[in-house]
């Protein structure tokens, strides 16, 4: 598994959008050559890397994360940017029609993330 790259703040930086295509910094062309993302909003400040980590690993291999929160703000203003390395492993994520449930540690309550 390659290592995940941690990018921390950038408030703006992967709003306004469910799915993405970056060329890779290698800047070949073609298909094999974009990485494929997807947002997710509204995040409970109880949910964070690990856990997001833990559940959409097993959609493939996670190569960057990004976890934004924004000082005294609802939850509804956290967000998260989760990169897989291929575009079908997003795919995966977006199509699953039982997206991964997260408990809360301290009310038992459970939520589902959709991307």
């Amino acid at each position: 598994m390659a290592q995940i790259q941690r990018t921390n703040g950038a408030p703006n930086a992967f709003k306004n959008f469910a799915l993405q295509h970056l060329v890779a910094s290698d800047g070949e062309d073609g298909p094999e050559s974009l990485k494929s993302g997807i947002y997710l909003a509204s995040l409970p400040i109880w949910i964070g890397e690990t856990e997001l980590v833990a559940k959409y690993s097993s959609y493939g291999n996670i190569t960057e994360i990004s976890v934004v929160r924004k000082k005294n703000a609802p939850s509804v203003e956290n967000y998260a940017f989760i990169r897989f390395d291929n575009i079908g492993s997003t795919y995966k994520a977006l199509d699953d029609p039982s997206p991964p449930v997260f408990t809360n540690p301290q009310s038992g309550k459970t939520i589902q993330l959709k991307a």
